[in-house]
């Protein structure tokens, strides 16, 4: 199976549209000599579809990824490049003002695959406790060299919400000395982190669920338990990602309640909120 046979799969589309409601959808290359694409809002899989054929997504080595952040209004970007960077710097400018939610996003990541024991061990001493303070979240591997835990905004304290950077109580600051913390709890402060703390700025983008990684041709896949926990990469290749099913499969979401973050938070990492 290639890349254009595995975007032609309509659910494939439908699973991405329905993840990135609100959010901002990204196409990033790693060539250099491939533009990358921000700010694309697609609600309905055919715009979606009119974007990957308008940037020439299926010539491009284009990975999908969306934002963290949610808005309550995303301005509607051209296609012609000269009118879309003009748009993109207004947008950079008033963007913040627009967003109401931004997820905790965890990104574990290797070296490689041929060393990505190391994330996912790390990965799996985080998932356990959150297991048993029952905080929502999913877990996916990223298609490239690690994992993803993603908790969604509703599982945070909303006292701590400011989009405001320079404030205190800025969402941004505090989620990112929660993964500083966790990197010491759990050891994994040696000199080579697998923890990415670069992902706390409101303009942070990663892979989208469902999405074809170009780099290694494996998708990046929400994991049930009983996948994680068996985790190997022939489960993540597309052909073997179809045969066991993706029709309104979702980020497989665990299902939580409203302390238990709070609690994990006072309980393993020593912050009271």
């Amino acid at each position: 199976m290639n890349r254009d046979v595995w975007y032609a799969n309509p659910e494939v589309k439908f699973l991405i549209v329905q993840q990135c409601k609100n959010r901002e959808i990204g196409l990033l290359s790693k060539n250099n000599s491939e533009f990358n694409v921000r700010n694309i809002h697609a609600h309905y899989t055919n715009f979606l579809e009119k974007n990957f054929h308008a940037f020439h997504f299926y010539n491009r080595s284009y990975n999908v990824y969306y934002s963290l952040a949610q808005y309550n209004k995303i301005q509607m970007f051209s296609f012609a490049p000269d009118i879309r960077k003009q748009q993109r710097v207004s947008w950079n400018a008033e963007c913040i003002n627009h967003t109401v939610a931004f997820d905790f996003g965890l990104d574990f990541d290797s070296e490689g695959l041929h060393d990505i024991d190391r994330a996912y061990n790390d990965c799996m001493l985080v998932k356990k406790d959150f297991d048993k303070y029952k905080i929502p979240y999913s877990v996916k591997f990223s298609g490239g060299k690690g994992f993803h835990i993603r908790v969604p905004f509703e599982a945070l304290p909303k006292k701590l919400f400011s989009t405001d950077s320079d404030e205190p109580n800025s969402i941004f600051l505090f989620l990112k000395t929660v993964a500083e913390l966790m990197i010491v709890n759990y050891g994994i402060d040696g000199g080579m982190k697998t923890l990415d703390l670069a992902v706390f700025d409101h303009r942070r983008i990663w892979k989208c669920d469902y999405s074809w990684t170009c780099e290694t041709g494996l998708i990046a896949l929400p994991l049930t338990d009983e996948q994680f926990n068996a985790f190997n990469l022939e489960m993540v290749k597309p052909l073997n990602v179809l045969k066991a099913g993706i029709r309104n499969r979702g980020d497989l979401q665990r299902e939580g309640n409203n302390n238990g973050f709070k609690n994990y938070c006072s309980e393993i990492l020593g912050i009271e909120i």
